[in-house]
């Protein structure tokens, strides 16, 4: 009996001094462990064992009650693997459990660094909690807007828009809806051609992305200088306008020609 006894004793002591660990580490002091966790996922990530401090990165979001902080750094450790799909998944969790304006900046942020533009204006445009998206309204760069005299419309001479906003870097395309960070940012006025142009922005500043601006120019009806590739054409086209051979041939005076025979021998037909 007493030989049991001196066995059950240092067990029941060693039970006991578990239970009163795992007590103060994840009930009492919840807050001592999830930073002593950040501190191995930091040392861990100093030693280049980014594999190992994602692991303790992962253990203190979880133990920490999904704290905000913590879930930055374990995305930002993903980023750092180049998993972004985890990344974005731990700041989308962390705003989902609640989330606040360092999260949406964070997630934004990561949104941007893989050229995701359209994803961080769904975002933001769509936050649901009304306090969050006034702040982060605020902070938001405007839309990228062109001078007074170069608004959408029609115009009759070519004419190259000039972009502003209040600050941070413009992204602009005139084949694609949403511009890409990988084109690199406006840097001049963008000319307009000929016929239907469509011209897309958006403006980057400190990990937030505007609204996308959209403006429409239609150029047309423009009077310039025309040159006839083909001498035959030009010969041909100077003998119905009665011109000199020294003559320039405007754009306006091929409009007045309402009938014209292409001549014998001609090869091109562009001007």
């Amino acid at each position: 009996m007493k030989k049991v006894v001196r066995v059950l004793i240092p067990l029941f002591l060693v039970l006991v001094i578990l239970l009163c660990t795992f007590w103060y580490l994840f009930v009492y002091d919840r807050d001592f462990t999830r930073d002593m966790l950040i501190n191995a996922a930091r040392s861990s990530e100093e030693r280049g064992k980014h594999t190992l401090a994602t692991w303790f990165y992962d253990l203190a979001y979880t133990h920490s009650s999904d704290d905000e902080t913590v879930a930055i750094e374990l995305a930002e450790m993903y980023k750092k693997n180049g998993n972004y799909t985890k990344a974005e998944n731990a700041l989308a969790n962390a705003i989902t459990n609640g989330g606040n304006v360092d999260l949406y900046i964070a997630l934004c942020q990561t949104y941007i660094e893989q050229d995701k533009l359209m994803d961080a204006v769904n975002m933001l445009n769509n936050i649901t909690n009304q306090d969050i998206k006034a702040q982060i309204d605020e902070m938001r760069p405007a839309a990228p807007t062109p001078g007074a005299d170069q608004q959408s419309g029609i115009y009759k001479q070519y004419i190259a828009v000039e972009l502003k906003t209040d600050g941070g870097d413009i992204y602009t395309s005139t084949t694609v809806e949403y511009p890409s960070v990988k084109s690199g940012a406006y840097t001049e006025p963008i000319p307009m051609t000929d016929g239907e142009n469509t011209l897309y922005a958006v403006a980057v500043k400190d990990g937030l992305v505007s609204e996308l601006a959209i403006y429409t120019y239609t150029i047309t009806g423009v009077v310039e200088e025309v040159t006839i590739s083909d001498s035959a054409m030009d010969t041909a086209i100077r003998e119905t306008l009665k011109f000199a051979s020294d003559k320039k041939v405007l754009s306006s005076d091929l409009w007045k020609i309402e009938t014209f025979a292409i001549p014998e021998g001609a090869q091109n037909y562009d001007a």
